[in-house]
């Protein structure tokens, strides 16, 4: 991962062996979609350093086990869309996001 830092899209929906996400996945700085549709198993691999997304413009989290958002998406200045559809088992949304 860290010789994909100019990488601009990560789609990855329905991969559903997947088990963690790589921790440099946060220092792609030039990542502006961000696609982790349908991973079931999402809850557990960990989304608090999301923040460090900066670029970040559209983030898909569709059809996965969230309970709660992380409160480090609030830093997501970038961010104009969320795609929170079919997520069943969310309860809050911890957001303080200013969408363009």
């Amino acid at each position: 991962m860290d010789s994909l830092r100019s990488l601009e899209k990560l789609l990855l929906p329905g991969c559903l062996k997947l088990s963690a996400l790589p921790e440099n996945v946060w220092k792609m700085k030039c990542l502006k979609q961000l696609d982790l549709s349908g991973l079931f198993r999402l809850q557990r691999m960990g989304l608090n350093s999301i923040g460090f997304l900066s670029s970040l413009k559209y983030l898909t989290l569709s059809g996965n086990s969230l309970v709660t958002l992380p409160a480090s998406i609030s830093q997501l200045s970038k961010l104009e869309a969320l795609d929170l559809s079919n997520c069943f088992k969310l309860q809050s949304l911890f957001l303080h996001l200013k969408f363009k």
